[in-house]
């Protein structure tokens, strides 16, 4: 190895003032891509050398960035196929650092070929940690490296090893403090009154996806009619539609391995574990990493979060730290919600129930007791006329009655939200059966329950409940068909009874909410005659 000459005590100090400045901007620095290209332009600088690499090696000890600075080593150099150096290191295999060396004379070595005349190299670590390697190749005027230069180097090593370190925990700080408030998010959203806990599902997924940060992301659920079985609830990212309400076996399932034992689980993509798994996902989405997360609320396990990583860099112990916590407060969050909103469903039965006791026993009784009255002053009156007014107003009170008690009916039996559109219309004429005196027909043509959304099917109940309620109260009727016929882009519900019809004046008000209801869908609503020589009405709207 050949040295350069000596530097002098000017040109060495302005070399240590030159490095104070370096370590001052190095340590000030908290930007780990920032920073990382600081410290190679810097070392570059401070020793005069045409080329510098930084190897970054990961916690898994896997290399994990590769940053350069200065002219680039002559085309043809070794490596990786796309452009970048393999590494200086590769030039001295099995070289402990740190190292200087010298590659004159005309033989090709490897250290040659890859434009490499002199080289220094020092390890960048902190606190016996090993955070990659430095290079510098090359220094400027043709000579070698000096020891002076490796001094220099080293120390700048040091400084950039804390630095290093310091600019990782200040990450993953800013990182926890993004899980933190994403989790306050979750939780004021979830706890907000108007809000569905499973509208949020999605937005859990998307946090997470956002913060983690993965591919794809899927909570995933027990099925409620299989317990063998997973289903993916809400899933978001790459193939998403695919992944939405796909199913799969608990055996093997690194999901239910979370559920089980109450806490993060991560697999590699070449683990075993995972070729039961993804049987089905590997077709449309790489994957290298899975991390599975347990939604666990205070009473149960309600479902785990499986996070797909198609990348290099894998998962770490702090990534399921985090997003563990993270989970947990949405678990908690969601269980609060649901046990709020059956609370509210509780206070609104209660409510309910005690409205059709107060409509029973006091407005019905007291109707009924009026009714009686009447009828009995229709004995002691000689007027032909007034006694025609009042058996009307009698008749009119004992509409009330019915219409009463079908609403206390209703109260006391509220429907369920995932009952089928079908069977609740066989419910609707159910319920009025009472006071028809007997149980209309329904037929149902096409696919009801699929093309209505269910804003419409709740129109739909009440344009059938009011239209059956109308046949019992004016047609006198022995019998009513009810047919509901859709081919996917119109609904047409007709009511056909054999009664005597219904009187004009009830027609224009009693049909008026029901045409309107049509209007505001775009339909219509037309009155005609059955085939039995009552009223037909025929109710049409898009869907």
């Amino acid at each position: 190895m050949t040295s350069s000459q000596p530097a002098t005590s000017s040109q060495t100090q302005e070399r240590l003032r030159s490095l104070v400045v370096a370590n001052r901007a190095i340590v000030a620095e908290l930007s780990l891509d920032s920073l990382l290209r600081l410290i190679v332009e810097s070392a570059r600088k401070v020793v005069e050398a045409e080329y510098a690499v930084l190897e970054v090696v990961g916690p898994h000890g896997t290399l994990e960035q590769f940053i350069q600075s200065g002219t680039d080593l002559r085309p043809g150099a070794p490596g990786d196929g796309e452009g970048t150096p393999a590494g200086l290191s590769g030039v001295v295999p099995e070289s402990p650092l740190p190292l200087r060396r010298w590659f004159p004379g005309p033989v090709a070595t490897t250290a040659t070929e890859a434009g490499v005349r002199s080289l220094l190299g020092v390890a960048v670590g902190s606190a016996g940690s090993t955070h990659g390697n430095l290079f510098l190749a090359n220094r400027l005027g043709g000579s070698g490296f000096t020891a002076e230069d490796e001094s220099l180097v080293t120390a700048l090593a040091a400084t950039a090893g804390i630095a290093i370190e310091n600019a990782r925990l200040y990450a993953e700080s800013h990182r926890r403090q993004e899980w933190l408030r994403a989790s306050a998010e979750i939780s004021q959203r979830l706890l907000a009154g108007d809000v569905d806990p499973d509208d949020v599902l999605g937005d859990i997924a998307a946090t997470v996806q956002r913060l983690a940060p993965a591919e794809t992301v899927s909570i995933v659920v027990p099925d409620p009619d299989e317990p063998e079985m997973l289903m993916v609830a809400v899933s978001c990212g790459q193939a998403a539609e695919q992944f939405h309400q796909m199913r799969y076996r608990v055996d093997g399932s690194i999901a239910w391995q979370a559920m089980q034992e109450g806490r993060g689980v991560l697999a590699r993509g070449s683990d075993d574990e995972l070729r039961g798994i993804y049987t089905r996902v590997r077709p449309l989405i790489a994957v290298s990493d899975v991390m599975a997360l347990p939604l666990q609320g205070a009473e149960q396990v309600q479902g785990a979060i499986v996070v797909v990583r198609s990348t290099p860099e894998p998962f770490t112990d702090a990534d399921v730290e985090m997003a563990a916590g993270f989970a947990g407060q949405a678990a908690l969050a969601l269980e609060l919600a649901a046990s709020r909103r059956e609370h509210q469903q509780l206070a609104v039965l209660e409510d309910r129930a005690r409205i059709a006791r107060d409509l029973h026993d006091h407005v019905v009784q007291k109707l009924f007791a009026v009714g009686l009255t009447l009828q009995g002053a229709m004995r002691a009156v000689q007027d032909p006329v007034v006694s025609s007014r009042l058996g009307t107003t009698v008749g009119h009170l004992d509409e009330t009655i019915r219409s009463i008690r079908t609403s206390i009916f209703e109260l006391q039996t509220p429907r369920a939200a995932t009952a089928s559109v079908r069977s609740r219309l066989a419910a609707v004429l159910a319920e009025l059966a009472p006071v028809l005196g007997f149980t209309p027909t329904l037929r149902v043509e096409g696919p009801l329950d699929t093309v209505l959304r269910e804003e419409v099917a709740a129109v739909v109940e009440g344009v059938l409940r009011e239209a059956v309620t109308n046949v019992a109260l004016h047609a006198e009727a022995s019998a009513a068909a009810v047919r509901l016929v859709t081919d996917g882009r119109l609904l047409t519900v007709t009511v056909a009874d054999d009664g005597v019809g219904m009187p004009a004046r009830v027609a224009l008000s009693g049909l008026a909410v029901q045409r309107e209801r049509a209007e505001e869908l775009g339909g219509t609503l037309e009155l005609g005659s059955s085939p039995d020589g009552g009223l037909l009405l025929t109710w049409t709207i898009p869907v």
